[in-house]
């Protein structure tokens, strides 16, 4: 059964989940927004938590909601089971707080911010952890691996930076021709994904020479820049020899959403969202749900999230 597109009075610049909530935020007339918590199995809300300003970035993590903030402030909200709701707030940045992203565990936040660093905080006692001054303009998009061992980094310069957070050694990898908007770790091989406003979507190797994989560079990739990227986890197969493959989402000004396999370089799929869509999320699966992997969550400035059901082989459904 299709499950109906929610509607927010925010223009969704953010979207986060966990097994049981989905996480709006974004941008309205006036200074301040709204962070709204959904209950994704039963698909209401269950939370409005007032923010006086902006929301720029989102993440979720066990009972926690972390925004990034247009103050330079990460807020977050611890949400218990009955009902009540714990706030605090890191002065994260000068100048706006653009993205924030949640290490393995759940604990370690990485932020990033108009200032051009990047910090590394403990959401339990508010402790900054780490600081790199990464770049003289704005870094819009932080992504941790899924092992927790690097940050990634990008922004208006164009270049992608990449810190491994044991012992601070950077790796700066230029190659995108404008700001990067979006990034995003693969699930499995250790490589980075960057895209921004050139429209290209660049699979960074983290180690030996500075090189990259392209797609999107032609007739099938994004009309415009691309905002937001996802990888869903990597679907189980019956067979330990057969590789079903990753698949990296992908969605920006042209209002379409394309599904990129990893594995090969056929032309993607396109799901049609209309408007400008700026953010992405992967949603898990229900409670006992059977054949599927998840679904994929998608907003914009059409003050609408869209929901996508992937199947259990990683295909997504043509319609919301």
């Amino acid at each position: 059964m299709a499950t109906p597109p929610l509607g927010h009075f925010e223009k969704v610049y953010a979207l986060a989940a966990d097994a049981r909530r989905l996480v709006v935020g974004g941008v309205r007339p006036g200074a301040a927004s709204r962070v709204t918590v959904y209950d994704h199995v039963a698909n209401k809300a269950i939370h409005a938590l007032d923010v006086p300003a902006h929301v720029y970035g989102l993440a979720a993590s066990h009972d926690r909601v972390l925004a990034a903030c247009a103050d330079g402030r990460l807020r977050h909200w611890l949400l218990s089971g009955n009902g009540e709701v714990s706030e605090g707030t890191i002065e994260a940045h000068t100048g706006a707080c653009h993205a924030v992203a949640v290490a393995p565990g759940g604990d370690r936040v990485a932020t990033v911010g108009a200032d051009g660093s990047a910090r590394l905080w403990s959401i339990a006692t508010g402790a900054k952890l780490g600081e790199w001054a990464l770049s003289p303009s704005a870094l819009r998009a932080v992504a941790i691996d899924p092992s927790g061992e690097y940050l990634g980094a990008a922004g208006d310069d164009g270049i992608v930076r990449v810190v491994a957070l044991a012992t601070g050694a950077r790796r700066d990898m230029p190659g995108h021709e404008g700001a990067v908007h979006a990034l995003a770790f693969t699930p499995r091989d250790g490589r980075l994904a960057s895209a921004g406003d050139d429209g290209t979507i660049r699979l960074w190797y983290l180690v030996g020479a500075v090189e990259f994989e392209s797609r999107g560079g032609d007739s099938s990739g994004h009309k415009g820049a691309v905002l937001a990227l996802v990888f869903p986890p990597t679907p189980t197969t019956k067979t330990p020899n057969d590789d079903p493959g990753d698949r990296l989402y992908s969605a920006g000004v042209d209002g379409g959403v394309k599904v990129w396999r990893l594995d090969d370089r056929r032309k993607p799929r396109t799901l049609d969202v209309g408007g400008v869509v700026r953010a992405l999320a992967f949603v898990p699966p229900a409670p006992n749900a059977q054949n599927v992997l998840g679904a994929l969550v998608a907003g914009g400035d059409g003050r609408v999230v869209s929901r996508y059901s992937i199947d259990a082989t990683g295909n997504p459904a043509d319609t919301r």
